[in-house]
């Protein structure tokens, strides 16, 4: 089956995914080797619509527009399930690669993927108040469940990540999948750091 990769990055002015990968020849070799249509969703421009246009408020106040403003969120909900249903459609296992804020919106969907890799997530936000935050508007209330389900699910956090800092620990946030892991790559925040833990594990051939 063809195989496709959707990137979705965090707390940004503009995306970074595509940038990450292309800097390096080794790590674009490595996904290219993995799937055969790689592609980033810019969903910045709905999130920053019609608002002070510095750079500061662009970046910074991502989170809060995200978890405030429902109509931005429906937009962005809309964007994603929309291009992954259509590759699936033409016959694509899709999976999605994604950081820090982009966990956040991916959960935020209601799709059935292959698999999902999360890194840096806020979902495991190493402050209290705001990992309650993240995941109350993903899935609100104790019993409630994410509708974003995959088939595989492997979650990259570290302990000396600022954002993605603890393991997600409860089984409603694997999204139903069948099989997970977590892994504790002790790296900093930033996405290369991951994507160099990805490849010098080689953890698509595990996940």
């Amino acid at each position: 089956m063809k195989k496709a990769l959707l990137i979705l990055t965090g707390v940004s002015v503009k995306p970074y995914g595509m940038d990450a990968l292309n800097k390096d020849p080794n790590v674009l070799g490595y996904f290219k080797q993995n799937y055969e249509l790689i592609e980033e969703l810019d969903y910045n421009q709905y999130l920053d619509s019609y608002t002070l246009q510095t750079s500061f408020n662009l970046k910074y106040f991502d989170p809060v527009r995200l978890t405030l403003n429902p109509f931005r969120r429906h937009k962005i909900i809309q964007e994603i399930e929309f291009k992954i249903k259509a590759w699936q459609l033409t016959g694509y296992e899709v999976d999605l690669l994604c950081h820090s804020q982009g966990c956040w919106v991916a959960a935020l969907t209601n799709l059935h993927i292959n698999r999902a890799i999360f890194t840096g997530s806020p979902i495991g936000f190493k402050n209290s108040i705001g990992r309650f935050i993240v995941r109350e508007n993903i899935a609100p209330g104790l019993w409630s469940s994410p509708l974003f389900v995959c088939e595989r699910f492997l979650n990259l956090y570290s302990s000396k990540d600022f954002v993605g800092n603890v393991p997600s620990l409860i089984k409603k946030w694997f999204f139903g999948a069948k099989f997970f892991k977590e892994i504790d790559t002790g790296t900093l925040h930033d996405f290369s750091q991951y994507l160099n833990f990805i490849i010098l594990n080689n953890l698509l051939k595990f996940i």
